[in-house]
């Protein structure tokens, strides 16, 4: 219905929130209202689809034992905008962020993935990121792809002599990675293209082998 609604001629991003409603000061889950809304706008391209450039944050993620990253906690997003806002007035389109251990995390809002020697690599649950949905997705599809997947830790100096470096989210979809910090990376990027043009499928209902993923709504 909400869909319906605002009938959007373009890719519509929808984003619900649960929320306390209750007034008062003291920082408390329990004996509070809990309301829900959601907000939805049409949505081009949220990145580049051409590639971005990222910067190495001098901000670190948050660890998963002071707040629980792996879903989608707005307070959590304060640390990402100013990862963000440093990358953009540094000259980047995105921050890449590591954790305390010093290892690769995530960006500003979505997952990363490195690929060597035709394997896709992406930071497991355990480095603090997000259980994102489209990263979830890309691992599945691989896997049906016959594509190599390994979830490890991943140091910093394996982005700059990656094959291939992309990111990933709801909104950026597969945004492929053209340069980190000063450092170039290879244009010919096979196994992105590939992961990208079957997810385009499968989210435009193109693809037959993932239709249960899709639900259309007529408007």
């Amino acid at each position: 219905d909400f869909v319906k609604k605002n009938a959007p001629s373009t890719s519509f991003y929808i984003r619900p929130f649960v929320y306390t409603s209750d007034l008062g000061i003291a920082p408390r889950l329990h004996k509070v209202k809990k309301d829900f809304f959601v907000y939805g706008l049409e949505l081009g391209d949220y990145l580049s689809p051409e590639g971005v450039s990222c910067r190495i944050s001098s901000w670190y993620r948050q660890e998963d034992r002071s707040l629980p990253l792996r879903g989608k906690i707005s307070g959590a997003y304060i640390t990402s905008s100013l990862a963000k806002t440093e990358a953009v007035e540094s000259g980047f389109d995105e921050a890449i962020l590591m954790n305390a251990q010093g290892k690769v995390s995530e960006a500003s809002g979505m997952n990363i993935f490195v690929v060597r020697d035709g394997k896709l690599i992406t930071p497991g649950y355990e480095q603090d990121i997000l259980e994102g949905i489209t990263r979830a997705s890309i691992l599945t599809l691989a896997q049906a792809m016959a594509i190599e997947v390994v979830e490890r830790p991943v140091d910093k100096s394996e982005l700059l002599i990656a094959d291939e470096v992309f990111l990933s989210g709801t909104a950026a979809k597969i945004t492929p990675v053209r340069q980190i910090e000063s450092y170039r990376l290879p244009t010919n990027r096979p196994v992105t293209d590939r992961l990208r043009e079957k997810l385009s499928a499968v989210t435009e209902n193109r693809d037959s082998d993932f239709q249960d993923w899709v639900f259309t709504v007529d408007i």
